[in-house]
């Protein structure tokens, strides 16, 4: 056995001490989302100033995390585009889609400027908040079928996929009304 485990199995706990879980970087040992959000996004990217202007634009910002959809989907650069704009596979679903017209495959290169674009083009019809919520869903859905064709070797039809975007954004908008 390692000598650290042994160490471990050797510690003694007093009887009447309170035992809790802490987390470091924060002053009071609890832990936040937030601050998780800060060190993850702080070690996985680079500096702000070598992003693109657009991510910097609180206008983009705000229309991912204003969205109502399930909390992991808002957390979404092969680059991104390619899978969840212009590859066959997710233009088929789009074409299935109420968003063909304004989300289908066009010539942007990077996501968040065919997210914007898009956004601004759903701001301009009725229910536009409820409609990018069921999109950001396909998009969740297209990336999730991606990684399962990659890794797992899975695949199922463009129609499961935007079935499965539909009723997952229903039933999110049925126990969580506006």
């Amino acid at each position: 056995m390692p000598a650290i485990a042994t160490e471990i199995l050797y510690t003694r706990i007093e009887d009447n001490s309170f035992d809790m879980l802490t987390w470091a970087p924060k002053k009071r040992g609890s832990y936040s989302v937030a601050l998780g959000y800060k060190i993850a996004f702080q070690l996985f990217h680079p500096p702000v100033e070598l992003l693109p202007k657009q991510c910097c634009r609180k206008e983009l910002w705000s229309s991912v995390w204003d969205l109502r959809c399930p909390p992991k989907m808002p957390q979404f650069g092969e680059t991104v585009v390619r899978c969840l704009n212009q590859c066959p596979f997710a233009a088929e679903v789009w074409n299935l889609s109420e968003f063909h017209e304004v989300a289908g495959p066009d010539s942007s290169s990077n996501f968040w400027q065919w997210w914007l674009r898009v956004i601004n083009d759903l701001k301009r019809t009725s229910q536009w908040r409820r409609r990018a919520s069921t999109m950001a869903t396909i998009i969740w859905k297209l990336w999730v079928e991606r990684n399962q064709r990659i890794f797992e070797g899975l695949s199922v039809s463009s129609v499961a996929v935007l079935s499965s975007a539909i009723e997952m954004i229903q039933e999110y908008h049925n126990h969580h009304p506006p």
